[in-house]
């Protein structure tokens, strides 16, 4: 069986220190016991990396509290799971730091996307919704630091937006059929990031000290879909700039959760 480096490996002395916490971001359930746990391991919380996701589903298909499930992973359940911990971050010794990861994708959403956040309407369009997910954790970050400046928080808790670039993962394996795959394989291996690569803009995002309150950090090359890891000065798309649609945004993931703050 191949095993990591050794440099790469944790050493044994160091393995008690990880804990494993089981949190479903598309039950809210879940998500509501959470805390509980991580309590059980420290009372604070230095980081925070919002970066569970589901993409592309084929089809439209509802968390258990009601909420389309691409929008319920992407968005909604890291809405309340930051809210329920935000006591966790103030704790933190040193500034607490938020990341909410998107994608290259998000540049294709459309504001037409978030006058139907729950993707009632026929036909539904995955890749749109997708998009607007990705879109709305650019539009989530600056939505959430205007509330922290609000409470006089801002030098306490820091909120940025990372992408990954696009990876070779499960989740590019799954999007294509079998043949195509075949096909663009050695293109795909030779263009895209690894995923231990791809993790590189977040674990950034959220270790480096210096960087300005509300960065986007990801690769610089082929548009961003790999490379070198930076910090852009201007990533966001048109529609993430629309503060009435970043309101819209939070005032959905409120009516979804009942999220309560306490910044």
């Amino acid at each position: 069986m191949p095993t990591w480096p050794k440099r790469h490996r944790v050493e044994e002395k160091d393995q008690a220190r990880f804990h494993s916490l089981k949190c479903d971001l598309a039950d809210h359930a879940t998500i509501r016991e959470f805390p509980a746990a991580v309590s059980a391991v420290s009372e604070s919380v230095d980081g925070l990396i919002l970066n569970a996701g589901i993409m592309h589903t084929p089809k439209r298909g509802e968390s258990k509290d009601g909420v389309e499930m691409q929008m319920a992973a992407n968005v909604v359940g890291h809405h309340l799971l930051t809210s329920l911990l935000t006591g966790h971050l103030k704790a933190a010794s040193g500034k607490a730091i938020v990341v909410s990861t998107a994608s290259v994708l998000a540049k294709e959403a459309k504001p037409a996307t978030f006058d139907d956040l729950n993707s009632a309407k026929d036909p539904y369009d995955t890749h749109a919704v997708y998009a607007a997910t990705k879109a709305g954790a650019i539009m989530w970050r600056d939505a959430f630091r205007r509330r922290v400046k609000e409470a006089g928080q801002s030098d306490k808790i820091i909120v940025h937006t990372s992408h990954p670039g696009v990876a070779y993962t499960s989740l590019i394996n799954t999007s294509v059929g079998p043949v195509a795959r075949f096909i663009l394989s050695p293109i795909v291996w030779a263009v895209l990031a690894s995923a231990n690569t791809a993790a590189i803009p977040s674990l950034r995002a959220v270790l480096d000290k210096d960087l300005a309150d509300g960065s986007f950090v990801g690769p610089l090359n082929r548009r961003g879909w790999s490379g070198p890891t930076g910090v852009y000065d201007d990533y966001n798309p048109d529609v993430t700039h629309n503060e009435e649609l970043q309101e819209k945004l939070w005032a959905f993931c409120e009516e979804k959760t009942g999220a309560k703050w306490a910044l």
